[in-house]
């Protein structure tokens, strides 16, 4: 995997519209950055594709963002099946 700088977030602002917004911002930073990780992690497989390391990785991503996701819907977000 490369490496890469640190992502830089802001930090809280004055008011709650002044932090709800920064909060925002941060938030679409990461998502960007997921993005790059995850096409990263899909060059690392392709080059060890028996190594399930890389399915233990993308699991473990896949429960977080469910979590995310179901978080911010109420718990209405994501059913397995």
């Amino acid at each position: 995997m490369k490496k890469r700088n640190p992502l830089k977030l802001e930090g809280q602002k004055g008011n709650s519209d002044k932090a709800y917004r920064s909060r925002k911002r941060n938030v679409n930073k990461l998502l960007v950055r997921l993005d790059v990780l995850i096409r990263d992690s899909d060059k690392d497989f392709a080059k060890s594709p028996t190594n399930w390391g890389h399915a233990g990785n993308m699991a473990k991503v896949e429960g977080d963002l469910i979590e995310v996701v179901n978080f911010l819907s109420n718990g209405q977000g994501v059913i397995r099946v």
